[in-house]
């Protein structure tokens, strides 16, 4: 596992990742860091007056982009109805887990 923490964030995460496994969605990209910290320098003029949201994230491999997000807006106590997809079914399994590692409800997975 890996801790992701970011130096002016309250959102720490522990994301499970399988480096030993092939592909490319099972392993954390650097991507997901940078999207993490945008939308957290970036957060009041994303979702100002926002109070219902949907969101999708394509190819999520490990989750660390759709846990990041789920516990900013928990945090915030804005309801978002948030899916993670990836086409491989062991990402999608990673994910899962580490939703429940970070204890994030109400993710959906497919």
């Amino acid at each position: 596992t890996e801790e992701y923490y970011y130096p002016d964030s309250k959102i720490k995460l522990d994301i499970l990742t399988r480096y030993s496994a092939t592909g490319v969605s099972r392993s954390t990209w650097e991507g997901a860091l940078v999207m993490g910290k945008f939308i957290e320098k970036n957060y009041e003029q994303l979702f100002r007056n926002r109070l219902d949201l949907t969101i999708l994230e394509l190819g999520s491999g490990t989750g660390l982009g759709g846990t990041h997000i789920a516990k900013l807006l928990a945090s915030h106590k804005i309801k978002a109805d948030i899916y993670m997809t990836d086409i491989c079914v062991k990402a999608l399994s990673t994910a899962n887990k580490n939703l429940i590692r970070n204890q994030v409800d109400g993710v959906k997975v497919e």
